[in-house]
């Protein structure tokens, strides 16, 4: 019979995800909708300059 190595507690298997998610949370709807913005500006305006 083979011997299975211990695995983490699912706790801690997930807890990076866990840190992941609150600080995706943890931002704004507001903040996001703004950088949003600010990102496709600046895409745009590159795309215009590169044409």
């Amino acid at each position: 019979m083979a011997r299975t190595k211990p695995t983490k507690p699912p706790s801690e298997e997930y807890q990076p995800f866990e840190k992941l998610a609150k600080a995706l949370i943890a931002v704004p709807k507001s903040e996001i909708d703004k950088r949003q913005a600010e990102y496709e500006k600046k895409k745009a305006a590159k795309k215009r300059k590169a044409a």
